[in-house]
């Protein structure tokens, strides 16, 4: 009997250990998951999610143009902010999901490195004409792989046909490391205030994103890329169906602008670098 009871015992202590980690198996929850537990202090349940998104990503054929590979994401509210808030004045049932995966042709370094340009002219989408990326933690520190985060703050000036902007976005850098030990770099960013644009009565209202860079495990020399974007403006006479094809092109061109920054060739990209702050 005592010998029965102390592998009973025995049986139990062993199914008390820390259950394996979990996360969304449909891709919208996903995407609210990993904005949602981006921060965690337990990276356990982000690198279940980031394994879990490598799978979608790897079903899109990624020889197609970026655009045609947008997906419509579920609006972020609630706890799935992850501790931030929508700006007072804006409701989140505004906002324009969408989710884009892609392909750069560089390796996780290159891409790493990419994050430490403080001009980010011909690297986020055309409609940036001038910016100026803070540091509010040491790059280098990150870039080694000896802190986990980086921190920025960033000033960006936005110019298209239908609006004028000015705002500050925040854009935070993690290291994740999954299972397997293949290292990834995940990126959040947000606003914290809704930004009235040069035009009365327009504005840029919300803006949260988060973003991922993963080895691909079928050619390490290139990265699969993911990025949702929630994001909402108020523009007389832009509709949700044009702005949201104007968030697909933004996205496709920060994944060619990026790969063309890293080569040392911008061809697709128009804006002066060099522009003086307007």
């Amino acid at each position: 009997m005592r010998l029965t009871l102390s592998v009973l015992s025995l049986a139990i202590l062993a199914g008390c250990g820390k259950p394996p980690a979990e996360a969304p198996k449909e891709l919208g929850k996903l995407g609210l998951f990993l904005f949602a537990n981006f921060d965690a202090e337990d990276p356990a349940e982000m690198n279940a999610g980031i394994e879990n998104l490598v799978g979608f990503i790897q079903k899109d054929d990624l020889t197609l143009d970026a655009v045609d590979l947008a997906v419509t994401m579920p609006i972020l509210d609630g706890k799935n902010l992850g501790g931030l808030s929508i700006p007072k004045g804006v409701s989140a049932e505004d906002q324009i999901p969408v989710a884009m995966s892609g392909e750069s042709k560089h390796n996780l370094q290159k891409n790493a490195e990419l994050a430490l340009e403080p001009n980010r002219v011909c690297i986020d989408s055309s409609t940036t004409i001038w910016s100026h990326r803070e540091f509010l933690s040491d790059e280098q520190c990150w870039l080694d792989g000896d802190c986990e985060t980086l921190q920025t703050l960033n000033e960006i000036r936005k110019e298209n046909l239908f609006a004028k902007v000015w705002f500050d976005e925040y854009i935070d850098y993690r290291h994740f490391t999954l299972e397997d030990g293949t290292e990834v770099i995940g990126v959040k960013a947000w606003i914290e205030e809704q930004f009235p644009a040069d035009k009365e009565n327009n504005s840029w209202d919300q803006l949260y994103s988060v973003d991922f860079y993963i080895p691909n495990p079928k050619n390490e020399k290139k990265t699969l890329r993911w990025l949702s974007f929630w994001s909402s403006i108020t523009v007389g006479g832009l509709g949700d169906d044009l702005y949201s094809a104007l968030v697909r092109e933004g996205i496709a061109d920060a994944y060619t602008y990026g790969d063309e920054f890293i080569d040392g060739e911008i061809e697709s990209c128009k804006n002066d670098r060099d522009l003086a702050k307007p």
